[in-house]
Formats: structure tokens, sequence, C-alpha cells
């Protein structure tokens, strides 16, 4: 009986054990996927808000960058505009030029002495003046009375610029003028021009005697923007590093493009009405998120030209910004 119970007891003391054993494993489990529920937390939280930092940089930093490109267009634009607005003044300086268009306003049209003047003061603007800058497209002498009275471009003699505002405010100062389509009458198709113009007067009075006007192909614009017009300068590059969805362009004051968007070429007939461009009516610029004038997502900035009313806008799609994103927020 001893025995019996002796061994009645021996077991029952190691399934007692067993039990305390195969509790205290669960409790240690429990404790183990407690703490690491406690310190997934934490760390959830943190990579969560690192996600959410590094994301947040890389909309600013992006935004920078494109600010910084724009700084720099708007400031090669304004370069080129003062280089030409200094051209024209030069030309309107020349005495030739100036004495040649008095003398051709006061001479009968028609006569030996008026047509003899008038096809030097041609020949002088085409190989002295024309030759000076290889950008230059065309340059006409406007008379007392707005029509053309000299010109690289003989087909234009006579045209009536009265009432073009290249005339209106060139009689009283150097301007540089809008976009706008080219009436030049011996173009076989219509051009978009930008030009500038400036005061002819009397070298003894000062009377005005009328106004030379250099124009430019607006191409130019395009070049200048797109960094192909440094290339052609010497510059070793000017369009590298370019993005797929990356864009630039000019909006005039009617709201209109000036420039061909990597999306559009539809100059002077291609509306943009975006955040950016209504915002610079009121000389405001921008740097931020928002809808282009296709409805796409872009980040882009802009910079207010207010000599002419412009905007000018660089842009990229939001997800060619921000293609590095998923991938980060994977590794987190």
């Amino acid at each position: 009986m001893f025995r019996k119970f002796k061994g009645v007891f021996v077991e029952r003391r190691t399934s007692s054990l067993y039990r305390e054993k195969l509790n205290f494993m669960k409790l240690r489990i429990k404790y183990i996927i407690a703490f690491i529920l406690t310190a997934l937390m934490p760390i959830a939280v943190l990579g969560y808000l690192s996600y959410s930092s590094a994301k947040k940089a890389l909309k600013e930093q992006a935004i920078e960058d494109l600010v910084v490109t724009a700084e720099a267009k708007e400031g090669h634009l304004y370069s080129f505009m003062e280089v030409n607005k200094g051209r024209a003044l030069d030309f309107s300086s020349d005495g030739l030029i100036r004495d040649y268009a008095g003398i051709l306003q006061k001479s009968a049209t028609g006569s030996s002495r008026h047509r003899r003047i008038q096809k030097s003061l041609n020949t002088h603007l085409k190989r002295n003046k024309k030759s000076l800058d290889k950008s230059i497209q065309l340059i006409d002498v406007i008379g007392i009375d707005g029509k053309v009275i000299a010109s690289t471009d003989t087909g234009r003699i006579g045209t009536d610029e009265s009432l073009h505002e290249c005339f209106i405010q060139g009689r009283n100062d150097v301007c540089w003028h809008d976009v706008h389509v080219s009436a030049n009458t011996a173009d076989s198709k219509k051009l978009l021009q930008i030009a500038v113009s400036a005061p002819l007067t009397d070298k003894q009075t000062g009377d005005l005697l009328g106004v030379i006007v250099n124009y430019y192909h607006a191409s130019i614009l395009t070049k200048i923007l797109s960094g192909e017009f440094q290339v052609e300068l010497g510059a070793p590059s000017g369009m590298a590093g370019r993005r797929k969805t990356y864009d630039i362009y000019l909006v005039n004051s009617d709201r209109l493009l000036i420039t061909p968007s990597r999306f559009s070429g539809g100059v002077l007939t291609q509306k943009v009405e975006t955040f950016p461009v209504i915002a610079s009516a009121s000389g405001k610029e921008v740097g931020c998120i928002y809808k282009n004038f296709l409805g796409n997502e872009v980040i882009g900035a802009s910079m207010h030209i207010p000599a002419r009313g412009w905007t000018l806008l660089v842009e990229i799609s939001t997800d060619e910004a921000f293609s590095s994103v998923p991938k980060m927020r994977n590794r987190v």
C-alpha cells in the first residue's frame, strides 16, 4: 500500500510540475508578445513620422529646386530684354539713320533724291546694323506719320504701322513689345515676332522724326528658356538633366501661351488659367502643388515679369517628382 501510495504521490507531483511549467511557458509567451507589441508601437510611430518628414522634405526640396530654376530663367529673360533695348537705343542714336530719316520725310516721295537716300538707308540698316545681331529678323524705320520709310525688307516700305503699339509707344521711349503675329508682307506665312522700338529724334532740335523697330522671331524666347540659346553661344550644355515631364513656358497678360509648352504648341491660342497665372495678375509668385492647364497635378514655381505682365512657369508632374516616395515608404 505504501509503495502504491508513493507511486500515486510521485505521479501527481510530476503532473503538477508539468502544469506549472506549461503555465509558465504560456505566461512567458504572453509577456514576449506584449513586449514585442509595446516595442513595435513606437517603432511604427517613428517610422511613420520619418516617412512623413522625408516626404515633406522631398516636396520642399522639389519646390526650392524649381524656384531656383525659375529665378535663373527669369534672369536670362531680363538680361535678353535689356540687351535688346540697349541695341535699339544704340540704333536710334546712329547719326546716319537720323539724318536720312529727316531727309526722307522732307523730300518728295518718288524723287530721285528720295529714292537714292532711301536705298542708301536700306543698305545701311542691312549691312551695318542687322549684321551686328544674328537674332534680328527685321529692322524698320517708321516715319512721323506711322508709315515705314526704310527697312531691311524693301517690301515693307509704305506699310502703315500708325496703329501698332511698336509705333505708338516707341515714339516716347525704348519699349519691349509682346509676342504678336508678323504683318511682314514678304513672309509666305505668318510668323510670331517680338519687337523692340525706340524714338528717332533730330540731332539738332531733338524733334521726333519717327521710330526704329527691331524685330526678333519669338522662338528666341523658347531657346532662352530651354537653354538652346546658350548652347548656340558656345556653352557646353543647356538642356542636360531634364526630366520626362519637366516643362517651362511663358504666359502673357491675356493668359495665353507665348512660348510652347512641352505638352502644347498652341502659342497665342492655348489658354492658361491656372493658380500661378491668376496669382501673377496681382504680382504674386508661388511655389506649390496645383493642376496645370491640362488638369494634371504638378509641382511648380512661377515668376512674375511686370515689364510685360508675363508669367514664367516651371513645372514637373508630382508622379515624377515623388517617384522615390513609394520605395522610401516600403523601406520604412
